[in-house]
């Protein structure tokens, strides 16, 4: 039944949702009514990776300030948390549209309860670009964009 079901996945950079000023409302605004405009109907489903942007930018610089040994996997995983918090912080602004379970392994089952999922960085080493690609690959999405 999911095979039926028309899935897209988008990766979102960070820095597109969340700039020097905050998260950026006009493009989740418009991110926002695109979604309810192209979910309208039933059989199609969306799910975005969201990147880490500016909130893994500044804890990152500070880490290798605070502590010069840490290795890029260190700082991946800085990354990887902030991709968390931004994409459950966008999942809110979506709340009733999206679920409010994010992803983090693109590689498992997707709950499809609600029309649109968020999902967030998965390992050290791994963009959320990848992300995207391996979540898209394991839906069996044939449409995939890159923001």
């Amino acid at each position: 039944m999911l095979s039926k079901l028309e899935t897209t996945v988008m990766s979102v950079g960070g820095s597109i949702v969340i700039n020097e000023k905050g998260f950026d409302i006009d493009y989740l605004t418009e991110l926002k009514r695109f979604a309810n405009d192209y979910f309208k109907e039933v059989d199609k489903r969306l799910a975005v990776v969201i990147g880490g942007g500016k909130t893994a930018r500044d804890p990152q610089k500070s880490a290798r300030i605070i502590n010069p040994d840490l290795t890029e996997e260190d700082l991946d995983w800085i990354g990887i948390y902030a991709t968390k918090f931004n994409a459950q912080v966008i999942a809110k602004f979506f709340k009733g549209y999206a679920s409010p379970e994010i992803i983090i392994d693109p590689t498992k089952g997707v709950n499809w309860e609600y029309p649109i999922v968020f999902a967030a960085g998965w390992l050290p080493g791994c963009s959320t670009d990848y992300d995207a690609v391996l979540l898209a690959k394991n839906l069996g999405s044939k449409k995939k964009w890159l923001i």
